[in-house]
């Protein structure tokens, strides 16, 4: 039973850190669009402002923190279903 728990809240933990990823996608605050090419980036010409410098830097640290924890969460749930294969 504990580890039925222990599973139950990893998924929960890995659809929050899926569904926060996906969200912080969505593109900027003046809805300038998404990536893949819709207009969202910095237009050539334009030289991009310090404040969007450090929103994007500020995003890139959080994906890539989000990132490393969907991988432990990955792992975690490897080694719990292994060890419920293995009972």
């Amino acid at each position: 039973m504990s580890r039925m728990k222990v599973a139950a809240r990893l998924m929960l933990m890995l659809s929050l850190v899926l569904t926060l990823g996906l969200a912080g996608c969505g593109g900027s605050k003046t809805g300038g669009g998404g990536g893949g090419g819709s207009g969202g980036g910095a237009r050539r010409g334009k030289a991009v402002s310090e404040e969007d410098k450090a929103r994007l830097d500020e995003a890139k640290v959080a994906a890539e923190a989000a990132e490393r924890k969907l991988s432990e969460l990955r792992q975690e749930r490897i080694r719990l279903e292994s060890e419920g294969a293995g009972e």
